[in-house]
């Protein structure tokens, strides 16, 4: 007799959780050290949802994701500020920050683009900071975990959550961010976990 794969009841969930638990991993391991006289204007996160298999943007209220913008905000403020950094809170209500804050996605590439780079320019001068940090949850929602009756598989959950985070230096020649790091979590992210806390810590302890 054949079984269909079934969604895991509260015992084998939790057997899922302990077995396929990780630590979050991060990509980088180049420190970077800001100068005690600059700052920093600190956008808000860029929070997205996707589907794992399409890319298709997903409503972030169906899985916690303005508690996961929240909380990543509050613990980056705390990280960097513990870690002596200057910071400047950029505001939406704020015409230039507003500006800088909606293409947020244009400056987590490899190289900003002149148009950009003015915005930039203009932000950071306003804030009289030196440098601009900008961040990024990106999660990949995927099928959950499972309990296979027929063979005792017992499969984790496929999302996962990819943090990311770009210093960028307006007056730097060649566009390119001055030090980036990202930190992959390997499941759903739940905003009050301390695995999140962990990745968060990680995403910002090389930066100094």
């Amino acid at each position: 007799m054949l079984y269909e794969k079934l969604p895991l009841s509260p015992y084998f969930a939790d057997r899922a959780r302990g077995f396929f638990a990780q630590a979050p991993i991060a990509s980088g391991k180049t420190a970077f050290n800001i100068p005690p006289d600059s700052g920093v204007l600190l956008l808000p996160a860029l929070i997205r949802y996707e589907d794992i298999h399409t890319d298709a943007l997903l409503d972030p209220s169906l899985h916690k994701g303005r508690e996961t913008s929240e909380v990543f905000d509050s613990l980056a403020q705390l990280h960097l500020q513990n870690a002596g950094i200057r910071l400047t809170l950029a505001s939406p209500a704020d015409s230039i920050h507003s500006k800088l804050i909606a293409i947020t996605q244009n400056l987590l590439r490899p190289v900003i683009l002149p148009d950009y780079r003015a915005v930039l320019a203009a932000a950071a001068e306003s804030a009289g900071c030196r440098y601009v940090l900008v961040c990024a949850v990106r999660v990949k929602i995927g099928p959950g975990g499972y309990w296979d009756p027929n063979s005792g598989s017992i499969g984790s959950s496929s999302s996962y959550a990819r943090l990311r985070a770009a210093l960028l230096d307006p007056s730097s020649a060649d566009g390119k961010p001055c030090w980036t790091q990202e930190v992959e979590i390997r499941k759903l992210p739940q905003p009050h976990s301390n695995r999140f806390a962990d990745a968060v810590r990680m995403l910002f302890h090389l930066l100094k």
